[in-house]
């Protein structure tokens, strides 16, 4: 959805008595995450008769990040990490104390995947019990590498030009893939697939991981047959084919993650019907049949544990570990 339409649905829902403590802006933390943020947190913040009205000293304070009961937190160690420090120094102080003004406290975490474990653990313990009227705004582009038990904390809203996921051709088939992980005994609730059947999923998505990668070469082919005539044209230099394979490389990487994205989005939706979430709160709510069986064959631990096997699938991807070794020791991982 568009920046002007999720602050639409925040106020709404302001309006209503049912805005949440916390929401997870997935969009660019520097443009549209930032932008929705600002404006929810004027809303609450501005004294004026019609809010937010963008001028008064509270709205223009939001604007600097510098009201008195708004902590905003940036990544600023030499590592691009927010570190343990700043949410014990700058967070849990603020948060703990009476709103100086009387009205909200409000924190926001700016590239909130960036947050080191310690810190991430360290701001746990605040999410799950804040005080007060209380507002956390956690903004990323990388949702996958929050961490789960705070993701499972959070609204998440998808915002930013762009930001939907896109009819990709794969997705359809792997979210089939993953409701086949329901296997019914007697018509009760869902069982735990055994080692084999894992495998078979795993050989599953490394076979759509092996079409994605040829899909894309084929596209890539084409623009550059096409990009050649025209420099041929123009008496122009060929590329090289090293430049040609790291756009190759480069891009299927970036799908590669779109679907690592979409099975960890798989993952947290049973996660949230484990922890007795509502539809509402679902990625997936259109599979939530599939989803709510697997979630009534799963423990908590199990659950959070297939979360943060998908993310440590993710990292030994970006480390070049071999692909398929990775995704059938993921899959294998999950039905231990």
């Amino acid at each position: 959805m568009t920046a002007d339409e999720a602050f639409e649905r925040l106020k709404q829902s302001l309006e209503r008595g049912r805005l949440a403590h916390a929401y997870t802006l997935v969009g660019d933390p520097r443009e549209a995450g930032r932008q929705v943020a600002e404006r929810l947190l004027q809303l609450l913040h501005c004294r004026s008769a019609a809010r937010p009205c963008g001028v008064c000293p509270a709205c223009r304070q939001v604007a600097e990040h510098a009201h008195p009961d708004l902590v905003w937190i940036e990544p600023q160690s030499k590592a691009r990490q927010i570190v343990i420090e700043q949410i014990r120094e700058e967070v849990l102080p603020p948060l703990a104390r009476t709103p100086l003004l009387g009205g909200w406290k409000t924190c926001v975490l700016a590239a909130a995947d960036r947050m080191n474990e310690a810190a991430a653990n360290a701001f746990l313990k605040t999410l799950e019990e804040p005080s007060g009227q209380t507002l956390f705004l956690l903004l990323t582009d990388k949702p996958q590498f929050l961490l789960p038990t705070i993701a499972s904390r959070c609204q998440e809203l998808v915002v930013g030009a762009g930001a939907p996921e896109p009819p990709e051709p794969w997705r359809q088939r792997l979210l089939e893939l993953l409701a086949e992980d329901i296997e019914l005994d007697g018509g009760g609730p869902a069982r735990r697939p055994d080692f084999g059947a894992a495998l078979a999923r795993a050989a599953g998505l490394i076979r759509l991981l092996r079409e994605l990668r040829a899909a894309t070469e084929e596209e890539l082919e084409a623009e550059e047959r096409e990009a050649a005539a025209a420099r041929e044209n123009a008496g122009e230099a060929e590329e090289e084919e090293k430049t040609w394979a790291a756009r190759l490389e480069a891009l299927y990487r970036e799908r590669r993650t779109a679907v690592l994205r979409a099975l960890l989005r798989w993952q947290r939706d049973v996660l949230l019907l484990v922890c007795g979430a509502g539809a509402e709160r679902l990625h997936y709510p259109e599979w939530g049949a599939a989803l709510r069986r697997q979630a009534a064959g799963s423990s908590y631990a199990q659950a959070v544990r297939n979360v943060r096997v998908v993310e440590t699938m993710q990292r030994r991807l970006e480390r070049n570990l071999p692909e398929a070794a990775v995704v059938q020791g993921g899959f294998g991982e999950m039905a231990a």
